[in-house]
Order: C-alpha cells, then structure tokens, then sequence
C-alpha cells in the first residue's frame, strides 16, 4: 500500500494511484490508454472484492488479464475448466462489480481511456504538421485527465501520483520521463 500521511493539522498527503494498459498499437486505426486511479482507501476495498470475485468464479481465476482470456491461454487455458462462455462471464461479472458495485464512493475512483485514431494522426503528418509520437500524445492526454480528475474530487489534499503498469508497456517511460 502506498502510503497516507498527515503532515500537518490542514494538510493531508495522499498517493493516488493509477493501472495504466494499452490497445492497439501505432500501425492499427485506433490506438488507446486505459486507466483506472483511486486512493488507498478505495483500492484496498477493490483488490479485497475483486479478489473475491476471481476465487469464488466458476472456475476460478487468480487474476484478469485480456490477453490472456480472450484467446484462452494462460491463466483460461481450456484444461483448467474455461470456454469462450466462463471469460463472457467472468468479464461480465467484474465490468458489473466496477460500474454499479463497490467502491462505494463513486467519486474516488475513476476510469479513463485516451484513443487517437491512427489514420488522422498519419494524415496531419503528411500535412507535413509537426506532432509528438502517438504515445507521447495519449500519454500526456491520459494524465491530464487522471490529474484534473484528482484535483476536483479531492480538494485540499497534497498531490503524488503512483503510475503501475503491464509488462514491457511502452507508455511507463514516456509517462515516468515527464
């Protein structure tokens, strides 16, 4: 857990923390940022009922992660009990438990998503316009969102962002340089 701190008696550090994934990649139409942020507070009370979900499924699952249960390998690999039909509603269950379940204060959690469509973003370049690299752009676009999101929903709190990310995720240097 990251930490939370009083520092003194008007101020309260809070570390926010962001799960960052993408989809897609540069040579396809749309290229995409996901990210889910909360404090600890709220995190400690998703992992706890996320965790729940994922044990208690049929079958069950020690984790979520597309990539791998979509094509059902890994973690879904068929010989462990999972179909198309299991993932469809395991998906299901999770998408319902973070839109209409718990955390129960909807404004310290937060989704976001930044796309930038891949055939316009070719087009200004061949317009000879000068732009940073697609993932320089919804990097920035992404943590703007988180940010601004953060500073109206926890007023009068200190600032420090905690940014976790997939594997080799070509987005965490970008992110961390700026």
């Amino acid at each position: 857990m990251s930490p939370t701190a009083y520092i003194s008696e008007r101020s309260l550090f809070v570390v926010i923390k962001a799960y960052l994934d993408k989809s897609g990649q540069e040579d396809q139409e749309l290229f995409t940022l996901g990210a889910v942020a909360a404090s600890d507070d709220v995190w400690a009370e998703i992992d706890t009922d996320w965790d729940t979900i994922l044990k208690t499924n049929k079958p069950p699952a020690s984790y979520m992660h597309m990539v791998e249960a979509i094509p059902l390998r890994g973690e879904f690999n068929p010989a462990r009990g999972w179909n198309d039909e299991h993932v469809f509603g395991l998906v299901n269950l999770l998408l319902s438990y973070l839109s209409v379940g718990q955390p129960k204060d909807r404004y310290r959690y937060c989704h976001f998503s930044c796309s930038l469509k891949m055939n316009d973003y070719r087009k200004l370049l061949a317009e000879t316009y000068q732009l940073d690299s697609p993932a320089d752009i919804i990097a920035s676009a992404c943590v703007r969102q988180i940010s601004t999101w953060y500073f109206e929903h926890y007023q009068g709190l200190d600032y420090e962002g905690h940014y976790y990310f997939d594997q080799g995720e070509p987005f965490e240097e970008i992110i961390k340089a700026k």
